[in-house]
């Protein structure tokens, strides 16, 4: 582990599941486009998961697979509208 996300690795309130270089070039593959550099480094590192914000607050980094069906609107995002409101206080979504 690298020292630059160590402090995210090392909490024990965050959960963190590992990825392949394979797993990444296969998501890019089939969208025709590559994660960004930084992305890739942070799920080679550290992985996606879940970072515990607060008692209250739970931020998830999205897997190269969830991304994927993001944005393929398919199996769990299949349904999802067309459009989203971001708002100061709503739910944001980073790709």
């Amino acid at each position: 582990m690298k020292v630059k996300y160590s402090y995210l690795a090392s909490n024990v309130n965050n959960s963190f599941y590992s990825v392949s270089i394979e797993e990444i070039r296969d998501v890019e593959e089939s969208l025709k486009l590559k994660l960004p550099k930084e992305l890739v480094e942070f799920y080679l590192e550290v992985g996606y998961g879940f970072i515990k914000g607060s008692k209250y607050n739970v931020n998830r980094i999205m897997s190269p697979k969830s991304i994927r069906d993001f944005r393929l609107k398919q199996n769990d995002f299949e349904f999802f509208p067309n459009k989203y409101s971001i708002s100061n206080r709503g739910i944001r979504l980073l790709l």
